[in-house]
C-alpha cells in the first residue's frame, strides 16, 4: 500500500492494526511518490508469503515453529499456549 504524506502519516499510527482492519495476513505500508497533491491510495495485492494457519486462516511465515502447535500462526500458539497453561491451572 502506498500513500501520500497526510494520508500516510494516519495510517502509520495504526500499522500493527492495519492487517486486522483489512483482514488480510500482512500490510506493507510505503510513502507515495512526490506528486502535485492529487495521489491517492494505491494498493496492491499479492499473495501472502508463509502457510497458512489453521486456526485463524492468515497466512505466517512462522507457522511450523512452534513444536506444540506446529499448525498455527505465532498469534494462534501464544493463544492456545495460555489457554493450556489457564486449564491445567484449575
Amino acid at each position: 500500500m502506498a500513500a501520500p504524506d497526510q494520508l500516510f502519516a494516519v495510517l502509520e499510527r495504526h500499522r500493527d492494526q492495519l492487517r486486522y482492519l483489512f483482514i488480510v495476513s500482512d500490510v506493507v505500508l510505503e510513502k507515495s511518490p512526490a506528486s502535485n497533491g492529487d495521489a491517492g491510495l494505491i494498493i496492491t495485492v499479492n499473495r501472502a508469503p508463509g502457510e497458512k494457519c489453521e486456526r485463524c486462516w492468515n497466512y505466517s511465515t512462522h507457522v511450523g515453529e512452534d513444536k506444540t502447535y506446529p499448525t498455527v500462526c505465532e498469534r494462534c500458539s501464544a493463544v492456545l499456549s495460555e489457554i493450556e497453561a489457564t486449564t491445567r491451572a484449575r
